[in-house]
């Protein structure tokens, strides 16, 4: 099984509730974190770019954001 490390930083009141969450599913945090994600992922649906009324212009946006990211000009918190 191929993984991957995600660090996320939490307010005390959210890793609290994971914590109980996860003790009345008696799961461990970790798995029961892992669960959550899997079933958000699944629910999100895969979109082509081509089922836009505008892709060309969508994907110039996207082309500018990324190439912004990669320069580092990007907010890290919303």
């Amino acid at each position: 099984m191929n993984t991957s490390t995600i660090t996320i930083k939490l307010q005390n009141k959210d890793k609290e509730r994971l914590r109980d969450l996860s003790l009345q599913y008696g799961l461990p945090v970790k798995n029961l974190i892992e669960k959550i994600i899997s079933q958000l992922a699944s629910e999100i649906p895969e979109e082509l770019l081509s089922e836009y009324d505008h892709p060309t212009s969508l994907k110039k946006s996207l082309d500018k954001a990324l190439a912004d990211y990669t320069k580092g000009r990007y907010c890290r918190a919303l």
